[in-house]
């Protein structure tokens, strides 16, 4: 039987909401909604009865956020979050062929074992950025990187099982290993919160087309409150699997595509898949991200300092997971929001010298709520980040300019 969605009801203090979820990272290749009652002023700890909940859904992997974040090395990554809207109820997806199709496509990487060839291409203001990677997978969770192109990343390869991730730097010399740093390449997995996906996105079929020399199913996801379609994907006609996909910016045009030139399913040997350390290189402890966690109580209490999030956020986003780690001695919290496709992260701190580091990035300024702001862009995503009663923000999230400013506003101490 196919997910359902029930209508949500409608919260007290509406700038509050959580969907039962966890998250899961993504490695970045160079490194291995509207409120309108104001919500006055904010508790000293806003407890677990101001956070309502919905109804239990399936979980959702971070789109992209984590490629963000390896680039940004924060100087220690910190967050506190709080607060969305309860996401208005629409019929869920008209066609039911294709809500089928699109569970399949999460579940076919824990089921299918394939070796592939993938090409991304990312265009941004900075420039257009190409990765050529050759892909092992064992199902249902043992996955195998090696970078082909650039030449700048060309030799190292990534080791995935389950949560855990080895990254082998050839250049460096080293192996770093980490816990819930990555998730799959492709954003629709069985992590994918198909209740939101299916309540804020429209999927409607097209032609099929080939890719790969296999044949392909089409899927365009069209934003019900926008209208527009952020995301077109080709699912694999016999095994479900995610051959391709194209994300769009809102005016339509092509933010960033995925596309397997070659795939061949086999049963992949598991000698690929081992983690021994090559000899002469060394082991790094990489981050260590807390577990991921919706009981938004016990993550709150695990912060060294009182947090505060956005009381306003664009129609269909929600808070689905939230999570503590220590970065360089500081205690950090994060608190991850999502509409089902795009993400949306809000970090923050109180050292003194935790504000994010740009460095090596092209940053351009901003203004938040009369606080200069810095930002730079990485394709899909913009980071914007400001300082402000002795805290240090970083909003992370695949949206224009002005909205993330809006919602950076609305996040005040």
């Amino acid at each position: 039987m196919l997910p359902t969605t029930s209508k949500p009801t409608t919260p007290r203090c509406s700038a509050f909401r959580t969907v039962s979820a966890t998250h899961r990272w993504r490695l970045h290749p160079r490194t291995g909604i509207n409120t309108s009652t104001p919500l006055g002023p904010r508790p000293p700890k806003p407890t677990w009865d101001s956070w309502p909940q919905a109804p239990a859904r399936r979980r959702i992997s971070g789109v992209a956020i984590a490629r963000a974040l390896a680039l940004l090395t924060l100087a220690l990554a910190a967050a506190a979050t709080a607060p969305p809207r309860a996401v208005p109820f629409v019929e869920p997806a008209s066609d039911p062929a294709a809500a089928r199709t699109l569970v399949q496509a999460m579940q076919a990487p824990r089921k299918v074992s394939y070796m592939g060839r993938l090409s991304t291409i990312a265009w941004g203001s900075s420039g257009t950025q190409a990765v050529e990677i050759e892909i092992d997978h064992r199902a249902p969770n043992a996955t195998r990187k090696w970078y082909i192109a650039p030449s700048s990343v060309y030799g190292n390869y990534v080791i995935e099982h389950g949560t855990t991730s080895y990254v082998y730097d050839l250049r460096a010399q080293s192996v770093t290993i980490s816990h819930y740093p990555s998730a799959d390449e492709d954003d629709l997995t069985e992590d994918a919160n198909f209740g939101l996906l299916t309540t804020n996105y429209r999927a409607v079929p097209g032609a099929d087309d080939e890719i790969a020399g296999r044949k392909a199913h089409t899927l365009s996801l069209i934003n019900r409150y926008s209208g527009v379609r952020l995301q077109r994907i080709w699912i694999d006609a016999q095994t479900s699997l995610l051959l391709a996909k194209e994300r769009y910016h809102a005016n339509g045009s092509v933010a960033y595509t995925s596309r397997y030139q070659e795939i061949t399913y086999r049963d992949v040997p598991q000698a690929l898949f081992s983690t021994a350390t090559p000899e002469g290189f060394t082991v790094k402890q990489g981050r260590d991200f807390g577990t991921p966690s919706h009981d938004l109580e016990r993550v709150l209490s695990q912060a060294d300092f009182s947090a505060t999030g956005p009381r306003y956020l664009p129609e269909g986003f929600a808070l689905v997971s939230g999570d503590v780690t220590t970065i360089r001695g500081v205690r950090s919290l994060h608190l991850l929001y999502t509409d089902g496709l795009r993400s949306l992260s809000l970090f923050e701190n109180v050292a003194r010298n935790g504000g994010a580091n740009f460095s090596g990035m092209q940053t351009h300024e901003a203004r938040v709520g009369g606080h200069d702001a810095t930002y730079v862009e990485d394709e899909p995503n913009l980071l914007l980040a400001w300082r402000e009663q002795s805290l240090n923000f970083t909003l992370v999230g695949d949206l224009p300019l002005r909205e993330l400013e809006r919602i950076a506003t609305s996040v005040a101490p």
